[in-house]
């Protein structure tokens, strides 16, 4: 691995800038404090994205990342919010979030992914799917009728929250057309979102040397989760 991707640490100044930009978030002040994010952030950013992304593969062959772009077309997300649609007008996201995804063949967005974002408090890890994409929904109803396929993701969901995950939740009010009220995996049919969080995590831990080994650690904890997504998106 090239010498200039190691991650030591994210400077304290990660966290000052994006606590900073919250008090500013105006045009103005971002172009003055530039090149302070390009320093105290996506400079980490890369080096984080590349060593951890190097690491999560040994688990997982399949886990994409791109630590070169910055616009949102890799792992980095870009930091200028879409404001179009929003009575928010403020033009800058206040975190960092980065994103590796398994490779299905679909767009980056709706792949089931690992993501780490780093906020003015802290940080936390999530994994799986925001929203459950439509090309995936069929197929992820249709496991959750098997009761071998259920049976084994309520395994991994209630192993992940007696570790303290936060879980998604049903978020329908009934069950799908065309399965019973009263189907054994009732509140998985009912389900459009289906992931695991962590709560935030101490911003202490951002700047050690060990933070990559840190989201190791907790990514080989929530990684069943993905690999029974993978498992029912190939139909194995």
């Amino acid at each position: 691995m090239n010498a200039n991707f190691r991650f030591s640490g994210f400077p304290v100044d990660t966290l000052r800038f994006f606590q900073d930009l919250e008090a500013n978030n105006r045009k103005e002040w971002f172009e003055t404090n530039k090149v302070r994010y390009e320093e105290s952030v996506l400079l980490p950013a890369k080096s984080f994205v590349m060593d951890l992304g190097t690491r999560l593969q040994e688990i997982q062959p399949d886990l994409a990342f791109d630590a070169t772009k910055v616009n949102g077309s890799g792992s980095i997300f870009r930091i200028h919010r879409d404001t179009r649609f929003s009575k928010d007008k403020r033009p800058y996201k206040t975190n960092l979030g980065m994103l590796f995804w398994l490779q299905t063949g679909q767009r980056k967005k709706e792949c089931p992914h690992f993501y780490v974002g780093i906020y003015p408090k802290g940080y936390l890890l999530h994994c799986g799917f925001r929203k459950v994409p439509a090309n995936f929904l069929r197929a992820f109803r249709q496991a959750v009728s098997e009761p071998e396929l259920a049976n084994e993701l309520k395994h991994i969901m209630n192993k992940l929250e007696k570790a303290g995950l936060e879980l998604a939740q049903p978020t329908r009010a009934r069950v799908p057309r065309g399965w019973p009220s009263d189907h054994p995996s009732a509140d998985l049919l009912r389900m459009d979102e289906l992931w695991a969080k962590t709560n935030m995590s101490p911003a202490s831990h951002l700047k050690e040397k060990g933070f990559v080994t840190r989201c190791v650690r907790k990514y080989r904890q929530i990684a069943p989760l993905l690999q029974w997504i993978s498992k029912v998106e190939s139909g194995a």
